[in-house]
């Protein structure tokens, strides 16, 4: 603190009216953009040599008995913590009791009796939820994805806060943290423990910033929601560990906090929860709901048995990846109800459509004999198994679908893409699904595209005022990072009837004008595919 005020100038807090909670902020030297090194959260020493910006960062105490080190962290982000509404929990739920405000710490330690009933029971008169990270969870924690959402017009803060304190009641997985003991990673949420909202004034690059540190720690928090703040307009930007939140799993959560802000907005009142909980395990429900492949489950399942501690293989973290350059092509809304006409035309979908138009443009200029492609895309599981799987009723549910297409003197983006969607219909028929690591189906091919279809996400319920101008997703692994091996990735989204494609090529491998004309062809491609239409 001290070292800090020499760097900053602290002050009463002049957001406690509109988030409610006593603080302090501080307007200080802002964190590095594009910092290749992870700095320490928000130290301000660190920094000074970057400049100023208008950063309000809110640090709020807890006098919280230190039973573990887990709880011994201070906050250092800019926390929300709303006053409670009335909740009814059932006897056999295990929902912690929340307690935002301040004065709702243990009593023990401010110095008051509570009394028997009262909001103020102790931390202790409260059970936890916890459950350990599965196979397929596990080797995602320190991978961690933001999406956000480019907004003109005016969020209200206060509201936004409430919203997503709202969520978070819904869904407890995003207060939770991480304890790494014998058994393996324990996701686990305590009552003291808030939702982590920060708030700030930037732009585009303090997103970035944010989006692309590689300073999390699951051990402090998996979620986390961020309000930028600029002249006009600003971002809304969820964060969460992938462990927790696939793709799937946080468009919904997104969709409803936004469903929520626009209640709270309008005056409605939101109803209390009465009955909340983890997600269910991942593996869990496709052992219920489908054919696991039981060879994906031996590593893990073996270990985890056995008294000794799981020790799961990780995924690579972004500092072990690949200098990745990215390009985005987004169509008007016009021409993207075009392409969707022009894929049925082919007898396929965007997806298939896609897949082989990019698959084409590395062939094109390309010998004939060269070794197949393979086309590697996540695939969302939860509507092709019986019942089918809701958004939030588990963490993910992606499984990997590999398919292997050679290029002929006479295929096309049609051929291709429908050679691509016959081998994902037999893939789905069969229930097979196996969960291999990326980098174990990455280094088993020669020629590797990944494709990751996010598909067609339909506008949010907004208030007449806001308009959403952007809307895509960030991670230190997919956006200036590629994974080795990888020839090329391409990341496909319609959102608000608009047709996004990020594609990502790694710098060792393509120069600038290799790119330019591998756009080229897309572009080309894509434009004669509308044409034709």
């Amino acid at each position: 603190m001290n070292e800090a005020k020499k760097n900053g100038t602290f002050k009463e807090n002049p957001l406690e009216a509109e988030y409610g909670t006593a603080a302090t902020v501080y307007h200080g030297p802002m964190h590095p953009l594009h910092s290749s090194v992870a700095q320490p959260k928000w130290a301000p020493h660190n920094h000074e040599r970057h400049g100023r910006a208008a950063l309000e960062r809110v640090s709020v105490r807890r006098s919280l008995p230190r039973r573990d080190r887990n709880l011994q962290r201070e906050s250092t982000t800019t926390r929300h913590h709303p006053p409670p509404h009335p909740r009814a929990c059932h006897p056999m739920e295990r929902v912690p009791t929340r307690r935002h405000r301040q004065f709702r710490r243990n009593p023990s330690h401010l110095g008051v009796a509570a009394k028997k009933g009262s909001l103020m029971a102790s931390i202790e008169d409260t059970p936890k939820m916890e459950r350990y990270l599965d196979f397929q969870e596990a080797p995602k924690l320190y991978r961690n994805s933001t999406m956000f959402v480019e907004y003109q017009g005016s969020v209200d803060g206060s509201v936004l806060a409430r919203a997503y304190s709202a969520l978070c009641d819904r869904h407890p997985v995003l207060r939770a943290r991480i304890r790494f003991d014998e058994w393996g990673d324990l996701l686990y949420v305590t009552p003291d423990h808030g939702p982590e909202f920060v708030v700030c004034q930037g732009n585009a690059e303090t997103l970035r910033s944010m989006a692309l540190a590689e300073d999390w720690d699951p051990a402090d928090h998996v979620a986390q929601l961020t309000l930028i703040r600029r002249a006009t307009g600003g971002f809304v930007a969820m964060r969460t560990t992938n462990a927790i939140a696939d793709g799937v799993t946080k468009f919904a959560l997104m969709r409803e906090m936004w469903d929520l802000y626009t209640s709270i907005l309008h005056g409605r009142t939101i109803p209390p929860v009465t009955t909340a909980s983890f997600p269910r395990s991942p593996v869990e429900l496709l052992r219920e709901r489908s054919s696991l492949d039981p060879r994906s489950a031996d590593r893990y399942e073996s270990t985890h048995r056995s008294k000794e501690r799981m020790t799961p293989v990780r995924e690579p973290s972004a500092s072990q990846l690949s200098d990745c350059t990215t390009r985005r092509i987004t169509l008007s809304e016009e021409d993207t109800a075009k392409l969707v006409v022009a894929a049925h035309v082919h007898n396929s979908t965007m997806y298939g459509l896609l897949s082989g138009v990019c698959v084409l443009a590395h062939s094109q200029g390309q010998a004939t004999d060269e070794s197949p492609t393979t086309v590697l895309t996540p695939v969302n599981l939860r509507p092709r198994v019986s019942p089918p799987i809701a958004p939030t009723e588990t963490t993910m549910m992606t499984g990997l679908f590999t398919a292997t297409v050679s290029v002929e003197v006479n295929s096309t983006a049609g051929t291709i893409g429908r050679e691509i969607r016959s081998q994902l219909d037999s893939w789905t028929s069969a229930q097979r699904f196996s969960f291999p690591l990326r980098n174990d189906v990455i280094s088993a091919a020669t020629r590797v595209i990944q494709i990751n279809n996010i598909g067609l996400k339909p506008s949010y319920h907004l208030p007449d005022e806001l308009h959403i101008a952007d809307h895509f997703v960030i991670a230190p692994y997919n956006d200036e990072k590629i994974d080795p091996g990888l020839l090329s990735r391409y990341h496909i989204m319609t959102y608000d009837q608009r047709l996004t494609i990020q594609c990502g090529y790694p710098t060792a491998q393509f120069s600038e004008s290799d790119i330019n004309r591998l756009i080229e062809r897309i572009v080309d491609s894509v434009i004669g595919l509308i044409s034709a239409s």
